[in-house]
This record gives C-alpha cells, sequence and structure tokens, in this order.
C-alpha cells in the first residue's frame, strides 16, 4: 500500500472485509459496492456479469435502482458507451469515458441523451475483472462531475486482484441454474433476463421464434420453474 495515506488503507481493508465468505448470495454484497462507491467518489456503483457483446443484461446489482426505461434504452445504444466490453473487456487498469472522449464529443452521442443525461451522469468509468468470450465481468462507477480522483483510480486497481480472487471464489446458490443447462438454453436465459422478447433473441441469433420457445421450456424443467419472470430472476443470481 506504499504511496497510499492512512484513510485510503482504511478503505482499502474495508472493502475486502466487506466481501465476506464464499458462500455469500451474490458476487459483490452491496456492503463491498458502497465501499468501491467510496473509493472512486462515485455517485452509483453496480457490478454485471452480461452477455459481452450487449454490455448489459444478465446479472446486476448496484446501488442506484434502475428505472423501467433503461433495459430499452441500453438495446438501442449501449455500444456507443466507450467503455463498453467490446472495445475493453480485457482491460486490467480503470478506463473511463473521460480518457477517451472529449466533453464536446460526449454529448454529440446518444447514450448521453437516452441514458447518461436522464440519470446525470457526466462520467463513467469501469474496472473489469475478465470473464470469458461470451461473458464480461465488470464494476462500473458513474459521476454527476467529470473525471475521477487518481488517487481513487490507483487503489481500484491496486484492489482488483483481490476482487477478482474474491468472484472466483464465490460459490452460487444452490438454487442457481444447474449445470445441465446447455450453452444455448443459457445464452436464451441471459437475454430473457435482459428483456429481450422471443422474436428479438431469436433475431440476434438467427434461429426461429419456435426454436427459442422449445430451448426455453426445456431450460423451464430444467431450472424447476414455470413463468419466463422466475427463470430470468435464477439467471440474475448466477
Amino acid at each position: 500500500m506504499s504511496g497510499f495515506g492512512t484513510a485510503e488503507v482504511r478503505r482499502a481493508l474495508g472493502v475486502a472485509e466487506s466481501i465476506g465468505g464464499p458462500e455469500r448470495p451474490d458476487p459483490f454484497p452491496h456492503e463491498t459496492l458502497e465501499a468501491l462507491a467510496e473509493i472512486a467518489s462515485a455517485d452509483a456503483v453496480g457490478y454485471c456479469e452480461s452477455p459481452r457483446v450487449a454490455g448489459f443484461g444478465g446479472y446486476e446489482l448496484g446501488t442506484r435502482r434502475p428505472p423501467a426505461w433503461l433495459p430499452e434504452a441500453l438495446r438501442s445504444v449501449a455500444r456507443q458507451d466507450p467503455t463498453h466490453p467490446t472495445f475493453h473487456g480485457d482491460a486490467t487498469r480503470t478506463v473511463a469515458v473521460s480518457d477517451l472522449l472529449a466533453k464536446r464529443e460526449v454529448e454529440r452521442l446518444d447514450v448521453h441523451a437516452a441514458i447518461w443525461e436522464p440519470l446525470r451522469v457526466k462520467d463513467s468509468l469501469r474496472l473489469y475483472l475478465g470473464g470469458s468470450v461470451e461473458t464480461a465481468r465488470f464494476f462500473f462507477f458513474d459521476r454527476s462531475k467529470r473525471g475521477f480522483p487518481e488517487t481513487g483510480r490507483r487503489l481500484l486497481e491496486l484492489l482488483r486482484p483481490t476482487l477478482l480472487r474474491a468472484r472466483e471464489a464465490w460459490q452460487p446458490p444452490a438454487n442457481g441454474a444447474p449445470a445441465s443447462l446447455s450453452p444455448r438454453e443459457a445464452e436464451i436465459l441471459h437475454w430473457v433476463a435482459a428483456g429481450f422478447t422471443n422474436d428479438e433473441i431469436a433475431r440476434r441469433l438467427w434461429i426461429s421464434p419456435h426454436t427459442v420457445r422449445k430451448h426455453l421450456e426445456n431450460a423451464y424443467g430444467k431450472l424447476g420453474v414455470r413463468t419466463r419472470t422466475r427463470a430470468a430472476g435464477l439467471v440474475r443470481r448466477i
């Protein structure tokens, strides 16, 4: 922790202590997100595990309640975010919108008008925890001011190995999706959890709506559920 003051060291220790054991119900609890928000000087923080190509959907837990209109807006403009996992999903350093675009460039984007401005976000930063070819894992930090303090960013990067180890050690709850789900069933359920209709999923995956329905019926049987809402809820906790 060389180069950090006593207050920063205490905050870092607070993050580590807040995570808890591998049996916790979520990859990172609210207490961890709140501790990270203080380090980053962020107004809202969330942790996501989403399809890499989409950059949203799947599992998400945050300190800000997402508005009802957000999923539809993300479907339209999420990839305009320059910190999107398509561009930076394998980054080991923090990456912020303000690192990549000038203020005037940001204000010209549809994502600014559709999402950031209504949420009063002036800057957004991500800390990625890797993932896989299909899935991105990341924390997002939204701020009502442009720019993030450098000390906070360095401390987040120092904490990254600790956060990564904690995520790898985490054990999903026993009622999570079983390993018997096929890759296609799991993929379709993630799109369901993101709010997509069967027709929209079919168009994205180049399959028929009938095939989507059959995959969902098979997945419901394996999950022991009968409704789309219940299945999506389980997926968000994987």
